[in-house]
């Protein structure tokens, strides 16, 4: 399975003598071809897996040889200001501390938590209107999902109109067609009268069948007179299978989707909202939220009028939106491209899960961005493949001018059951006699569409905490409640069998990878069985590092990621560095490190 990978694997000799065993004919070869930190030919590699496949199992071989190819995802986070920062297309890498650490007791109107592309829409909107602010991020801005998204600010709601129709009706599915164009021209907007220089522009979006089946082609006739019927502006076109448009022919046109350079939006949005007195703390870490209340790690209290929890998902153990929104990963890449190679537009096939496509540019060269091949999170570890490859080879297959890979990169996103996000006041907010603290509004279940969902985010919180009508309140409460439907079931039952197998990992006989420790490479990491305990190991050139697998969120077993070289938890998507630092949420406490 890793044969087309072998050429980027960077694997230390003494972890390639282990893969060749004792007496092993190919120990000579593997000598006298890697080096501490060389590349294994794709031929040896593939040697060396049939001569050891019924010696080793596969998981075991997989943690082996995997371990290398994250090599330079764990030296760039280690490099890295602050923990969890990604090299991406838009230089995560490279965000600095720019605002300082929360060091005194503090209050204001309202208290935003997360500095992605919701709080600081939250926070903005809120100023605007006249409140005082306070937003505090646990890393810099920037540091979460947004800055790994691919960034398209879409017309299309990528779950279907017409599933959101069924769903939820005529008049909720044409609410939301409105509030994404609202949200587009609210960003275009803010973007001219802040002069944010993030690279935006209008362009052209294409939903396209992913083959030439009869299915694909019905589910686009089946999208395009729903949108149609909601009165967008689309139409079906024929885009002559030119190799610049991806040799698509049949497509759905979106006019006026939008686009940007996240990172830089961030720092612009984040700039803005400290020049109309928002006061930004980052490197301040939240360890409670009571209520109207925020502690952080450092025993610092923020008082406010009212909290908003834009973290992506909610800081805390509300088992109903957890329940109502499920995890899910996706890989991204960027291809270099000769420039004016491709045409600056956006697309979008109809495969599930989807490909979607993007052009940045830069001065001698575009880049052609493309993202896809998700899946739910917390998988186990046998069960990993190279996602990056499959983009890569999906990609060059369309847009044959397309060269080297110069960007991987993974992110996650959560889908909410009944596709629409959840914004608003907690599913317990004023139910509990603040009994309990979930008196707070969220934003979350971005359903892969952060840049849209967290600007409505940012009109919409504003709007229920000024007391202003807002028309979109009720359609993304997240006191709905999932509609009953057969797309709505499966989805519940989706994220109560994550959950349900996430907790019985607990038991001696589940949970734990097939891999010895005396097995991992440097860079690897695993699961393991020790004695009642699951124990989360990394290994590295300075020795076996070991943390309790017991997510502190609510108690699910971690897996370890091999692409990202983190783990992560299969319930709600919390994910914890290599160092077990955890670097997103719900969980805000890091992995229990062991002796």
């Amino acid at each position: 399975m890793l044969a087309s990978m072998a050429s980027s694997l960077c694997v230390r000799f003494d972890a390639l003598n282990q893969l060749a065993l004792r007496g092993n004919s190919y120990s000579s070869l593997i000598s006298q071809e890697v080096s501490k930190c060389g590349s294994l030919e794709p031929s040896t590699l593939s040697k060396v897996h049939l001569t050891n496949r019924h010696e080793v199992p596969g998981s075991r071989r997989f943690a082996r040889t995997m371990a290398s190819s994250v090599r330079s995802v764990v030296e760039v986070a280690d490099k890295a200001v602050v923990p969890g920062l990604r090299e991406t297309v838009w230089h995560q890498q490279d965000q600095k501390v720019t605002y300082p650490k929360l060091e005194k007791d503090a209050s204001a109107d309202v208290i935003v938590v997360g500095t992605g592309i919701s709080g600081l829409s939250i926070a903005y909107n809120l100023l605007k209107a006249g409140k005082s602010v306070i937003v505090v991020e646990s890393r810099v801005v920037g540091a979460g999902q947004t800055g790994r998204s691919t960034a398209h600010i879409m017309p299309w709601f990528d779950d279907y109109y017409h599933l959101v129709e069924k769903v939820h009706g005529f008049e909720n599915s044409k609410k939301v067609a409105d509030s994404y164009q609202n949200a587009i021209s609210w960003i275009e907007q803010t973007v001219n009268e802040e002069k944010i220089d993030c690279d935006f522009s209008r362009v052209d979006g294409y939903l396209f069948p992913h083959d030439d089946s009869t299915r694909a082609h019905s589910r686009l006739q089946k999208e395009f007179e729903a949108c149609q019927k909601l009165g967008l502006n689309v139409e079906m076109v024929d885009l002559g299978s030119d190799p610049s448009s991806g040799s698509i022919s049949t497509a759905l046109r979106f006019p006026n989707a939008g686009q940007f350079n996240p990172i830089k939006y961030l720092n612009g949005l984040a700039k803005a909202v400290a020049s109309k007195g928002g006061r930004i703390y980052e490197t301040t870490k939240v360890r409670k939220i009571d209520n109207d209340n925020v502690t952080t790690t450092d025993g610092i209290t923020v008082k406010g009028g009212a909290v908003v929890m834009a973290t992506y998902t909610p800081l805390h153990r509300d088992q109903l939106i957890h329940t109502f929104q499920q995890p899910e990963y996706f890989y991204a890449i960027g291809l270099k491209l000769p420039k004016g190679s491709v045409k600056k537009s956006q697309w979008w096939d109809t495969a599930t899960p989807y490909h979607n496509v993007r052009i940045e540019e830069r001065e001698d060269y575009d880049i052609l961005v493309v993202g896809g091949e998700d899946h739910n999170s917390g998988m186990k570890l046998e069960d990993y493949q190279d996602a990056h490859s499959n983009l890569e080879k999906w990609a060059k297959k369309r847009w044959t001018s397309a060269g080297e890979v110069l960007y991987k990169w993974t992110g996650q996103v959560y889908k909410p059951v009944d596709y629409v996000h959840l914004i608003g006041p907690d599913p317990l907010a004023n139910t509990t006699g603040g009994v309990l603290a979930y008196d707070q509004l969220v934003a979350t279940g971005d359903s892969g569409q952060a840049m849209t969902s967290g600007t409505i985010a940012g009109l919409l919180i504003t709007d229920l905490i000024t007391g202003k009508p807002n028309p979109f309140a009720d359609l993304y409460s997240p006191k709905r409640g999932p509609k009953p439907s057969s797309e709505t079931a499966s989805g519940t039952g989706v994220r109560i069998w994550n959950t349900i197998e996430g907790i019985t990992d607990l038991l001696p006989i589940a949970g734990a990878d097939n891999v010895e420790i005396r097995d991992l490479a440097p860079c690897a990491g695993c699961v393991i069985q020790d004695g009642k305990s699951k124990v989360a190991v990394y290994k590295d050139e300075d020795g076996v590092h070991k943390y309790s697998a017991v997510c502190p969120h609510l108690g699910c077993v971690v897996k370890w990621n091999p692409i990202d070289g983190a783990f992560n938890c299969p319930c709600h998507g919390s994910i914890f560095d290599h160092h077990g630092t955890v670097i997103n949420g719900p969980a805000n406490v890091d992995l229990q490190p062991i002796d």
